[in-house]
């Protein structure tokens, strides 16, 4: 995909693809978001959001909870988000990062923990897992890199360098025909991309696995023995 177009123009893909082959996705999108909101989630967060973050919430401030969202998991709601960014703050100010033994991959790009106060999610699985920005990396990582974190996640990974090459990846997938779409009844649809090798899945072992072969994310891992 050309890195001239312009963000704008590949959500607007996005949307219409999912138009096209799930209409109850677009249908729950929520409309986007003011100027001023984005300014005074800037003074709440308390460190400058990438132009690639405005350009997502002007386009749509997340979905309705619906199982399975656009973007593989729940497209967080601004206010949602930053109530979340909240609660992370006071659990690590309270109780410290936790996590010691959570790796990075690839190694000290990611700082330890199942969260960090400068941690902002974006995406959720509704179990306490997230995929979000990181404005506080690691000695080999990079200010605004998309990562996998939560309760549940021994790995973070990172999945893209930045929050603009997360989005047109995702939309390169979907372009490429490299995503399988799954009925798994009337209301629930889930958008299931492929790895390199074609395969994709409904379960997960480690967040990761959803965006597979995204940054340093592996492809689909075989399910461990039971």
């Amino acid at each position: 995909m050309s890195q001239d177009m312009l963000l704008t123009e590949v959500l607007a893909r996005i949307e219409t693809w999912y138009l096209a082959h799930v209409p109850a996705k677009v249908v729950a999108l929520r409309s986007g978001i003011t100027e001023h909101e984005l300014t005074m989630l800037e003074e709440t967060a308390g460190f400058r959001l990438p132009e690639a973050f405005n350009t997502l919430y002007r386009w749509h401030d997340g979905e309705e909870w619906n199982g399975s969202g656009v973007f593989r998991l729940d497209f967080m709601p601004l206010a949602e988000a930053a109530t979340q960014l909240l609660s992370q703050r006071q659990s690590v100010q309270t109780f410290g990062p936790e996590g010691d033994t959570v790796v990075s991959q690839p190694g000290q790009a990611i700082r330890g923990g199942f969260y960090n106060e400068a941690w902002f999610p974006l995406l959720h699985d509704g179990g306490g897992n997230f995929v979000g920005l990181d404005f506080a990396p690691g000695p080999a990582g990079m200010v605004g890199q998309i990562i996998t974190f939560g309760r549940d996640e021994q790995h973070n990974y990172v999945l893209a360098d930045s929050l603009d090459a997360f989005l047109r990846e995702y939309w390169a997938r979907l372009d490429a025909g490299w995503v399988t779409v799954v009925n798994h009844d009337d209301e629930y649809w889930s958008v299931e991309l492929h790895d390199s090798a074609g395969r994709h899945k409904s379960e997960y072992f480690v967040l990761a696995e959803l965006f597979p072969n995204f940054g340093v994310a592996p492809g689909i891992l075989e399910a461990p023995p039971s």
